[in-house]
């Protein structure tokens, strides 16, 4: 991989020969370009509070590498993962640190690297990963953000946002639907915002992610060959304590999300309008 001297003005100063197994490669950045050039805006978005307790444990021999991406739009790097610890290092004197960095990704790529690298940490709970990511502006947690908003779900960017009375205890559904298109990610929350709005919350057990997992193959596999509109409107006025009680009959004491998917199958039985062929 070459260095170009566009990579040299965002910052890199070598470019390692070896490709890592996910595609990028090992870069040394010069961290005061870095922090000049104010890269996408989004390395410094945290609490100096929040960036104390960082430097409180930091270790540089148990550093992760921070992982980038070029924007070919910006011509500046972007930050998948590791931010804090780069404006950790700048605090603390450090003028290079070796990073790496995706040269071929677009924005919603990256997004998918920066979720997947969270979800399968133990460093942060997928909903944080999710505020963290629409604070760095990535596409797929604004528009999830903004399809929760649009009915009438909470989310971790809304003040006063409690954990604990969530609208949805499960993001990995969420984001699978994301996947499969604005409309399918529309009528995913349709359905679930109709129950809401029936009672004052969503019965708990459609909180959680083996029901709305369920959900998801459900539609996946249903979509096409019904209208969405009608989908939705005919779940909608299902009591999802019904569904619930079905998953169970199938699945006894550990109820999966193919049980829930078999639940909602015998429901759809009673009467949805298929799609003209």
């Amino acid at each position: 991989m070459r260095l170009t001297n566009a990579y040299k003005n965002a910052g890199i100063t070598i470019i390692s020969n070896l490709r890592n197994a996910n595609g990028s490669y090992q870069v040394t950045l010069d961290l005061e370009t870095i922090d000049r050039k104010e890269n996408g805006t989004n390395f410094r978005k945290f609490s100096k509070a929040h960036k104390n307790e960082i430097a409180a444990t930091f270790n540089k021999n148990a550093v992760r590498n921070p992982i980038l991406l070029w924007n070919k739009k910006t011509r500046l790097l972007q930050s998948i993962d590791g931010r804090h610890t780069i404006a950790v290092l700048l605090d603390q004197g450090y003028k290079k640190w070796t990073a790496d960095v995706f040269f071929t990704l677009n924005e919603q790529e990256a997004g998918a690297v920066f979720y997947e690298l969270t979800q399968n940490s133990k460093r942060m709970a997928p909903w944080d990963a999710f505020a963290a990511a629409f604070q760095s502006e990535y596409k797929f947690a604004l528009d999830i953000d903004a399809a929760l908003s649009r009915v009438g779900f909470s989310t971790p960017n809304e003040d006063g946002y409690n954990s604990n009375t969530a609208d949805l205890n499960g993001f990995t559904p969420l984001f699978d639907a994301w996947e499969l298109g604005a409309n399918f990610l529309h009528t995913f929350l349709t359905v679930l915002a109709v129950w809401k709005h029936n009672g004052s919350r969503l019965h708990k057990d459609a909180r959680k992610s083996p029901f709305q997992r369920g959900l998801f193959d459900f539609l996946k596999e249903y979509i096409s060959q019904y209208s969405a509109r009608d989908l939705a409107a005919f779940l909608g006025k299902r009591n999802p304590a019904e569904i619930v009680e079905r998953a169970i009959d199938l699945g006894g004491d550990r109820v999966e999300r193919g049980h829930y998917k078999l639940a909602f199958e015998s429901v759809l039985q009673i009467g949805a309008k298929r799609r003209a062929a």
